[in-house]
Parts: C-alpha cells; structure tokens; sequence
C-alpha cells in the first residue's frame, strides 16, 4: 500500500543504520588489534609523518616553520595519534584507525540516502578498507606492508565520498553542499593534486546538474574549513605556496604521455565495465530530459579522468577506487530503476550487476588480504630475530627487509643499522638540547630523541636536483640546527643525494665543522651561535 512506503524506508533505512554501526565498530576493533603494523617495505618513509607530527607537537606549522609539499591536515592527525600513544611511533596506527573509522561513518551518513541500503553499508566497509589498508594504494602484493604515502589513501577515500555526493544528487541540500565543501577543503590542505582533480569532478557535477542550495552549501563548508586552517597556518599562505610549487616542479618530470598510456593498459577494464553500467542506466527512456539520461555516461567519462590524472600525478602503478566507487553507484541506481519497474528486468541487466559487484569485491581484495595479513603478521612478529631500534620512541616500529646488503638501507636490519649508528653518534658526541639536520632523505633523529626539533628544515628531501628553479634555500634547510648528520650510505636515491649535496654542501662547509664520525655517519657542528 502506497501510505507503507515511507514507513518501510524508514524501517530498511534504521536496519542499515545499525548493520552499518556493527560492522564499523568491528572494522575499528580489528585495526585497533592489529596496532602498528610490521613494516616491509619503503620502510623509511615511516620517519617522514613522524619528524611533521613531532615537528607539530613542538609548535612548529607547516610551510610556515618547514618546507613540505603536504599540507597541514596530515601532521595534524598524525601528531594527534603521537599524543595519544605517548609520543610513540604507535600513533601511526592510532591515527590510520581513527582516521578510518571517521572517514566510514562520514561515508556511510552520506550514501544512506543516496544509495539503496545494502550499498550505503557496502560504500562504509569500502571506504574503511581503502582508508585502512597498509600497503600503498595500487601496489599488487598485500604483504608489502607500508604506511607509506598514508595520505594519498586518506585523500582518495574522502574523493569517493565527494563523488557520491556528486553523482547522486536527487538528495542534494544545504547539508551534502557542506559536506562537499569540507571535504575540498581538507583536501586543499592535505594535498593539492588531490584538491585540483576533486575540484574538477565537482565543476562537472555542478555543470549536468546546478542547484544553488548546494552551491551555497559548498561554499560555506569550503570556508569554514580553510579560514581555521589559514588561521591555523597565520595566513602565510605565501609559504604553502611556494612549498607546492616546488612540489609540482619535482612531480612535473614523472609526467608523461608513455606513462599515462601505460597505465591506461594497466586498468582498461574499469572503464568498460562502469560505461556499460552507465550506458545501461542511459537506456532508461523514460528520464526527464537527455541532460539527465546521458548524465552517468559523462560522468563515467569524468571519474576515469579523474583516476588517470591520479595514477600520473602519484607514485601509484594503479588501482582506480573512483572507478569501483562509481560503479557501485550504477548498481544502486540500476536496482532502485529495477524496483520501481522503468526497466532492466532482461538477463543482461542481472549479468552486468552480478558481474559489478564481482568486480568491485575484487578490487577491494588487495587491500582486504592485507589488512588480513598485516593481523596475521603482527601476532607472529614477535616470535622473529629482529634488531630493534635503540629508542623508546621507535620501540613499536618493527620493519622486515631483505637479507643481503641492499643498495639503500631502506628496510629491515639494514635501515635499523643505519639509524642506530646514528643515534649512537649523536649521543656521544652532542646534548640533548641540539637540534639536527640530515642531509639524507629523512630525519629519524628529532623524534627518536625527543629533541626539540629544527627551526626551519623539511620532513624529507627529495630537492636536490640543482636544475630545479624553486630549491629552497640553504638558511632554511639547514635553519637554526646545531647539528648536520649526513650518511655515508643514505636511503635516498643515490643521484638525489649527491644532487643535494651540490645544492647545500658550500653552505654546510661555511657554517659547520666536522666534530665526529662513525661506520655510516659525519656529525658536522655549527662553528657559530645560531
């Protein structure tokens, strides 16, 4: 009877409500469990959300106080995780588990009018997954276990939600207008590449279906958001600038039409199977108008743009979770058209949506096994020889590597060797007041010694290469620091390295001296009062 209908939505839709709060709250409990996940690859690339977020708890900004191509928002989680594992490298997992959580219940209070019920909970599970999974996003072997490039999942998962909110907008209002502003908001200040391809996604949206309550909502969403992080960053945006425009300039050379090629050869089959979904949506002869009944093919179109701008504009061989996202919308919306009878009711249409759904489960299966491994793998680690890091700070950092001497100590014993070495160097030869600088392309030594951190400096540096126009200076990199550690054999490739050392050695030259030396380290002290 037509007077239930509402009555039976609203019932399906609180069934969903507390399928969706289960499943969550044991997705949160299971990452929770796991804890910080032994590390197996790009092991170095641990130190780089741990020097930010210590450079954070010490009161130092973003852009403002270091040079960083990443925005704000990432230290900020992480540094929150450090506060709550007692400046531990175990806030890693305390922010990867929070920031998961999060992001699903924002995912899941987005689409539960937007989707069918069953794929409002499938869109959370799917977004905490990508959120969580500890492999970088598109690597093809889940044991390769990494919190490397954390942000780019982070920043893909709030994407999806921001695409939701765009294709399906019979449900637009003030309401998903703000959350859409929020969420390009905080990928503005997460990571601009991210914000630009999202940006985009949005116009397009906007151009098939204008609503000004939206328009408006976004706007004040985008507002709110970025006048507290400007506030935050004491409005130098002049600095943030000048941060991503050296970004763009270094990614700028891994850019080309081979590459995009390549890794359109690599993920054809997403954009065949989520046009065929859209084409079949298309079908629906009774839409209002051809804006609106070709509207899922231009916007298959746009979400395949928008992954390949992301495959070329990241360090990611594949994986296109805008693609899989989108194609769970088609299959929401074929099933809604199904049920009230428009259409779809052949083979064909039951084939394609079987045939979706297999592939969005297989493109989350990566990223499931992995978690599952990395659970697997922490109960286990502790029955493995594995040298420890010679810190408090660094006690639940535990990373596998190859057996043999690698070309760079990046993993396993081999990155332990190299940072113990170093922090034995330090120890003997320096107080506990003295800030450091290393020339390699990371500092694990601020945090590991809970030593106040350098005013000036960056998390990581991949500068180097003397051709670069926007280098920082040498007074900013090597800032206040009363210490320069550089390698004997560093983790950074070896060309940036030596690049590097073109760029700031004259001035390490000039103002420091050569105070100590070990196996893998020269310590060089500052030879005046900073």
């Amino acid at each position: 009877m037509p007077h239930l209908e509402p009555r039976l939505k609203a019932l399906r839709i609180r069934g969903a409500d507390l399928t969706a709060v289960a499943i969550i709250g044991l997705l949160a409990i299971i990452a929770t469990s796991i804890g910080f996940v032994p590390v197996v690859i790009y092991s170095h690339d641990v130190f780089i959300p741990l020097d930010g977020a210590w450079r954070v708890l010490n009161g130092q900004r973003p852009h403002t106080d270091f040079a960083t191509s990443l925005g704000p928002v990432f230290y900020l989680v992480e540094a929150g995780g450090l506060a709550l594992a007692g400046r531990t490298a175990k806030g890693l997992a305390y922010a990867s588990t929070i920031t998961s959580t999060l992001v699903a219940v924002w995912a899941y209070v987005v689409s539960r009018r937007r989707l069918t019920s069953g794929a409002s909970v499938a869109f959370a599970v799917l977004i905490f997954v990508l959120t969580f999974a500890p492999v970088a996003l598109g690597d093809p072997d889940p044991t390769w276990h990494t919190y490397a490039m954390e942000y780019t999942r982070w920043g893909v998962s709030l994407m999806c939600i921001l695409l939701v909110e765009s294709v399906v907008s019979e449900s637009s209002s003030h309401a998903g207008g703000l959350s859409t502003g929020i969420i390009c908001a905080l990928l503005l200040f997460l990571k601009v590449n991210l914000f630009v391809i999202a940006a985009g996604l949005v116009g397009m949206s906007l151009l098939l279906n204008w609503d000004v309550r939206r328009f408006r909502g976004m706007a004040v969403g985008f507002f709110l958001v970025a006048a507290a992080i400007a506030t935050y960053l004491r409005f130098n945006l002049a600095a943030m600038w000048r941060d991503f425009r050296m970004a763009a300039e270094g990614r700028g050379t891994s850019v080309s039409v081979s590459r995009l090629i390549s890794l359109m050869e690599l993920n054809w089959f997403t954009l065949v199977i989520t046009m065929l979904l859209a084409v079949f949506i298309a079908s629906d002869k009774k839409a209002e108008d051809l804006k609106s009944r070709y509207r899922y093919p231009i916007l298959c179109l746009a979400v395949f743009g928008a992954s390949a701008l992301l495959l070329i504009t990241n360090f990611q061989p594949s994986a296109m979770p805008l693609g899989v996202v989108f194609a769970l919308i088609c299959c929401s919306r074929l099933y809604t058209l199904w049920k009230h009878g428009r259409h779809l009711k052949s083979m064909a249409s039951m084939w394609l949506v079987f045939c979706a759904s297999g592939f969005i489960m297989y493109s989350m299966g990566i990223d499931t096994m992995s978690i599952v491994h990395a659970g697997v793998l922490r109960h286990f680690s502790g029955r493995f020889l594995l040298t420890p890091f010679d810190a408090d700070a660094l006690s639940p950092f535990v990373t596998f590597g190859p057996k043999d001497p690698p070309e760079r100590p990046v993993d396993g014993q081999w990155l332990v060797q190299y940072v113990n070495d170093g922090l034995a160097l330090l120890r003997e030869n320096t107080s506990p007041w003295d800030s450091v600088v290393s020339l390699d392309y990371a500092n694990p030594f601020s945090f590991a010694l809970k030593r106040p951190p350098n005013e000036g400096g960056a998390v990581w540096l991949a500068f180097g290469d003397p051709t670069f126009r926007y280098n920082p200076e040498p007074s900013m990199i090597l800032g206040r620091a009363a210490v320069v550690m550089i390698p004997k054999w560093p983790t950074a490739i070896r060309s940036d390295f030596e690049g590097g050392l073109r760029v700031y050695g004259t001035y390490v030259k000039e103002h420091f001296n050569k105070a100590a030396e070990s196996k893998l380290w020269i310590l060089e002290k500052r030879n005046e009062v900073p």
